[in-house]
């Protein structure tokens, strides 16, 4: 049994001098707008993500699934090969998420669809607005500009507990392609303790 992402994350962040540097699709702009809109309320309840990278990683895959719904992993059944895979994560309040990662040489593209209660949005890194699909129809919604950075002493946006967690459900995943069988994904207490659900009334 693996041990607590908190002190395998203190473990990592003292073997690499307390210097690490992630890359993630977490907080691209059109990936923070769209959860803004998440938290407001505007798709309802998060049902289920899709996301899908051609040349980018599981990690990536799973960071994009858990920034925009604000649910964790529970469960990963995957298939695939060395160029490609597919993974089913069962999250917690009952979210599914569909990742597809493949190579695809000459492409690079990372694009979501989250399916909310009353609304879906689409999402791709690459384009300036994030479309969002509900009653009134298709409407654009500008990014604007991103989120001020962490002020001093503040908690960053993406941690080591944040990759730790893209890091297990990784594993976990190639695990379930090795055995043929669903994985769970290893768990901790969350932080705060009364964090609300995207969606939910305030």
């Amino acid at each position: 049994m693996p041990d607590p992402m908190p002190d395998r994350a203190e473990a990592l962040a003292a073997a690499l001098g307390r210097v690490r540097a992630d890359v993630t699709p977490a907080l691209a702009p059109p990936v923070r707008r769209a959860r803004a809109w998440v938290d407001a309320g505007h798709l309802g309840l998060p049902r289920s993500v899709n996301v899908e990278c051609l040349n980018g990683t599981l990690g990536d895959a799973v960071d994009l699934a858990r920034a925009l719904t604000g649910c964790e992993p529970i469960e990963v059944y995957a298939e695939g090969t060395a160029t490609g895979l597919v993974a089913s994560l069962l999250m917690t309040h009952g979210v599914v998420a569909s990742l597809v990662v493949a190579d695809a040489p000459g492409l690079s593209s990372i694009t979501a669809r989250l399916i909310g209660s009353h609304a879906h949005t689409e999402i791709d890194l690459a384009a300036p607005a994030v479309r969002r699909h509900g009653p009134d129809g298709m409407r654009l919604l500008p990014i604007g500009a991103a989120p001020a950075e962490t002020a001093a002493g503040g908690s960053p946006d993406y941690t080591l507990h944040d990759a730790a967690i893209a890091a297990d459900t990784t594993a976990a995943a190639h695990q379930s392609i090795a055995t043929g069988q669903p994985v769970a994904v290893p768990q901790e207490a969350p932080h705060d303790e009364h964090r609300q659900r995207p969606g939910q009334p305030r």
